[in-house]
């Protein structure tokens, strides 16, 4: 392992972090490969794994926050005149509306060419999902909110504590602005 980091540096790939980046996501996959979970008889390296991964997800969520609301009040502050926030943020709208814009249409594109879940049969007549309304009343009232006002009444934050607390981020992102 040692003489291929050593050639790995040679060749210029182990100096630069996107390539140690690159190297951790290859060695992931071989160690998926060659540890595959069976759910049935886990092992204690998958616990160790399991544990690991989620630790690292946290840690990553923990900083998400504080990460995002510094940049925007740094980048903020640092615009000084009033009239460049103004402009900045319609920049910041147009980019968002436009990247979610793509998203969606290859995300419909791909689903088209792919055609994921064409394979199952579900007959939705003999679906019976009363039982699942009553188990899960959140569900049914989170989905009863899905209106265009609903959707613009949630980017503005009732509690910015609680939206931090629940990691939130576009109310977060509409209180820091």
């Amino acid at each position: 392992m040692r003489n291929i980091i050593m050639i790995l540096v040679a060749l210029g790939l182990g100096t630069k972090r996107h390539w140690h980046i690159f190297l951790a996501i290859i060695a992931g996959a071989v160690a998926g490969f060659y540890l595959p979970l069976d759910p049935a008889n886990p092992s204690v390296g998958h616990e160790v794994l399991s544990v690991v991964g989620q630790l690292f997800i946290r840690m990553i969520a923990m900083l998400a926050v504080p990460l995002i609301m510094s940049s925007l009040l740094i980048g903020m502050s640092s615009l000084g005149d009033g009239r460049h926030v103004g402009k900045m943020g319609v920049r910041m709208i147009t980019l968002f509306i436009g990247f979610m814009l793509i998203s969606g249409v290859m995300a419909a594109t791909i689903t088209y060419f792919a055609q994921p879940g064409s394979n199952v049969s579900l007959d939705i007549a003999h679906l019976d999902i009363r039982g699942l309304t009553e188990e899960h009343p959140e569900v049914v009232s989170s989905a009863e909110d899905r209106t265009l006002t609903g959707l613009i009444m949630n980017l503005v934050p009732k509690n910015p504590f609680q939206a931090l607390a629940q990691g939130n981020l576009v109310p977060i992102i509409v209180f820091t602005l």
